[in-house]
């Protein structure tokens, strides 16, 4: 837990989100319209794996940066690349297991 920080909406990003994803329990929104507009992103990594709850925040915080990136048109996404992390490419998606994580 973040010590003195609430936590942000996944998808307006306001701080004191309370409604947590049920299934991987590491992503927080503010109201159930966020929760329902946010679930084309979340859905990609969404796990109840417990070995994947540390990297799903961060890998949804990532995809909406570059989604509204690419609505603003300030980010031109490489083609070949799956994993930000590491910048491995592939056909698979960074919650299926990427070089960095050892998978």
């Amino acid at each position: 837990k973040n010590a003195g920080m609430a936590p942000s909406c996944a998808h307006c990003l306001k701080e004191g989100a309370k409604l947590r994803c049920s299934k991987c329990k590491a992503v927080f929104y503010c109201e159930k319209k966020c929760q329902r507009l946010g679930w084309h992103l979340h859905k990609k990594f969404c796990s109840d794996d417990p070995l994947q709850k540390p990297f799903i925040a961060v890998e949804h915080a990532i995809e909406r940066a570059i989604e509204e990136g690419l609505k603003k048109g300030h980010v031109d996404p490489p083609s070949n690349v799956h994993c930000f992390i590491c910048l491995e490419g592939g056909d698979g998606l960074l919650s299926q297991g990427c070089g960095c994580r050892g998978t």
